[in-house]
């Protein structure tokens, strides 16, 4: 009976260089038949893909905001929802911010958004109602 076989052989092919604060090494391992395979050691940098970066900070601020017209009356229908979705786009790419999911119901709106710390949340729902509004 045969074993598998394991890896034969592992070369280092550059220096460890530092990415954020994570050692990144790159190898090729070569199996027993005879197949090339590339790999990237870096598990911090995995968990680290979804944090944004600043000057001097990384973060990772996702909010969900709820807003209703006055009165929660259903206006938000066809075209009106569509311009209000699309406003909502431009304003948040305007202010550097992200969105992840956006849904336009017929009497609220629901956002999940990745807002910088350097811009406030009151601020962020501010520009947004106003510019909406308009």
């Amino acid at each position: 009976m045969s074993r598998p076989l394991k890896p034969t052989f592992l070369f280092q092919h550059e220096k460890p260089r530092p990415i954020g604060g994570v050692r990144v090494q790159r190898f090729t391992i070569r199996t027993h038949e005879n197949y090339l395979f590339r790999i990237t050691v870096s598990q911090k940098e995995k968990q680290l893909s979804r944090f944004k970066k600043l000057s001097q900070s990384i973060w990772h601020c996702q909010y969900h905001i709820v807003w209703v017209p006055k009165y929660r009356y259903k206006v938000l229908r066809g075209e009106l929802a569509r311009d209000v979705e699309n406003l909502i786009r431009v304003f948040s790419q305007r202010l550097e911010c992200e969105i992840i999911e956006l849904t336009v119901q017929i009497e609220h709106v629901h956002i999940l958004v990745m807002i910088p710390p350097k811009l406030s949340i009151s601020s962020y729902v501010g520009q947004m109602k106003g510019g909406v509004a308009i």
